[in-house]
């Protein structure tokens, strides 16, 4: 397991350093153009995916920071029960990992 949570490291890392990037260049409700049909926006989403329970008064912040805890929790365990020869499921995981924690 540890010899792919560098993976997960660095996921986090530039997860957390692209945030910083965008938080501190970019207006809030600003779209930068990158390809024809794909804008970056930056936009505050206080619920989970495309905003579902934003407006629930708080509460689902804590729903999902344990959920993350949870499910972190799970794939660290699957990460560290792998076989040697998984390795292509080792680095989604570790990915998948990584995203969760920069979201937690």
């Amino acid at each position: 397991m540890l010899k792919w949570l560098w993976i997960s490291a660095v996921t986090l890392v530039l997860d957390q350093a692209s945030k910083l990037a965008v938080d501190g260049s970019m207006q809030l409700f600003e779209s930068i153009p990158l390809l024809p049909y794909f804008n970056l926006t930056y936009v505050h989403n206080t619920g989970a995916a495309f905003s579902l329970l934003a407006q629930a008064g708080g509460w689902q912040r804590w729903l999902f920071a344990g959920l993350a805890v949870v499910m972190s929790s799970i794939i660290a365990v699957w990460l560290y029960r792998l076989q040697k020869h998984e390795t292509l499921m080792a680095v989604a995981l570790s990915l998948v990992l990584g995203g969760a924690v920069g979201n937690l």
